[in-house]
């Protein structure tokens, strides 16, 4: 096997792990918001799939369903969901998924070393638990109060956690979020960085998330 051949195979291993990484992390999300709603007694929904409402696009944005994507501005897009009333900031060349329940949103950005996603869940909270509890009662800890535009939760460090068998966590990982608390809902609003060079994007993962705040507060 020639130096090339062995440098072609190196990189497809490191790009199939990225993936595999953020498949996983997805996926912990996703199966999340079960563990959540068992926790919290009530069920999580009412989900609208909006992949198939049309765009409506002007001169600075496009808006499908509940999510409105601005031009960008500075290197950055603002991106804001008009059900939950949240919004952030994404680097420009991330990928902004728009086919996404009414009450999340995604982006995300990888190479063959790194993986990047952002995103916004909400939680049906019926109990009005608080967000420290949500917290331990999934799994974080070491985190610290926090309050974003007058709304109060907690900010968490973490890594890529999924279930295979027994709880594990990948180490060439890095999760930054923060959970809040709006009327009967949880607001999960996370960045993660994974892959061999994932410690390099650690700081703008953490700039992602001090772009959250709340509209028309």
């Amino acid at each position: 096997m020639n130096r090339n051949t062995i440098l072609l195979f190196f990189s497809a291993v490191v790009l199939l792990a990225v993936v595999i990484g953020l498949a996983i992390f997805l996926s912990f999300k996703n199966s999340n918001k079960d563990a959540t709603s068992k926790i919290q007694g009530g069920v999580y929904g009412n989900s609208q799939n909006i992949s198939t409402n049309k765009a409506t696009t002007t001169a600075t944005s496009t808006t499908i369903g509940a999510v409105t994507v601005y031009a960008p501005a500075g290197g950055w897009r603002l991106a804001q969901n008009n059900v939950l009333k949240v919004s952030l900031k994404v680097p420009e060349n991330w990928d902004i998924n728009a086919d996404v329940s009414i009450d999340s949103f995604k982006a995300a950005w990888n190479t063959d070393r790194v993986g990047m996603a952002a995103d916004i869940y909400s939680y049906d909270n019926p109990n009005k638990i608080t967000t420290a509890q949500w917290a331990v009662n999934n799994g974080l800890v070491g985190f610290i109060p926090i309050t974003v535009g007058g709304v109060s939760g907690v900010k968490y460090v973490t890594k890529i956690t999924y279930e295979n068998g027994t709880s594990s966590q990948i180490e060439n990982s890095y999760v930054v979020g923060l959970i809040l608390s709006q009327g009967s809902k949880i607001i999960d609003v996370s960045c993660f960085a994974n892959g061999i060079d994932f410690s390099l994007y650690k700081s703008k993962c953490d700039e992602v998330i001090n772009t959250v705040s709340f509209i028309n507060r």
